[in-house]
């Protein structure tokens, strides 16, 4: 838990800013958002818990995806391939990772796309009978938002679309 007394209050002083500031400066530092995100941080507080570390080690960051052990999920996490990275993926150092599926020609991955203005969307590939891939999907806006979504996995088993997002009720960064 914790004492978030002054978290709560942030969404005051956002409030008087917006009194006294003006519609470019406001627009430019996405006040609401930062209001909604505090709006959502009081729901998700409720669900807070301890966490317990099982282990600590020193990796590089580039590395960090390692030390996940995934078989009980069906797959593992590779290295995004070249092929699928973008321009702007590689113009962004977007960390190229994705989790590969063992039994499912369906694979989700997440990438700026084609346009500089973009945040990170979901896209899904498909794999052909013939061993050629379809073209990226992108999922649209029911999945993604204006915001940063990363890092999802689907469970084929039952039929869940997890990821990370900073746009979907999110009190700050990336919530599941």
């Amino acid at each position: 838990g914790g004492d978030f007394k002054n978290f709560f209050r942030w969404e005051k002083y956002y409030n008087k800013f917006k009194e006294k500031a003006s519609g470019s400066d406001i627009e430019k530092l996405n006040v609401d958002h930062q209001i909604d995100m505090a709006n959502n941080g009081k729901d998700l507080i409720k669900y807070i818990s301890d966490l317990i570390v099982i282990d600590n080690k020193k990796i590089k960051s580039e590395n960090f995806f390692y030390s996940y052990e995934l078989k009980d999920f069906g797959g593992k996490l590779i290295l995004k391939p070249n092929e699928i990275r973008t321009k702007i993926d590689k113009k962004n150092e977007d960390r190229p990772i994705m989790f590969l599926p063992v039994d499912s020609s369906d694979i989700y991955y997440a990438s700026y796309g084609n346009i500089k203005t973009n945040s990170k969307d979901i896209y899904k590939i498909k794999k052909l009978k013939d061993g050629k891939w379809t073209v990226p999907e992108n999922l649209g806006h029911v999945i993604n938002t204006n915001f940063d979504e990363d890092f999802p996995y689907y469970n084929t088993v039952s039929n869940t679309l997890y990821f990370s997002s900073k746009g979907h009720n999110s009190m700050g960064g990336y919530d599941i």
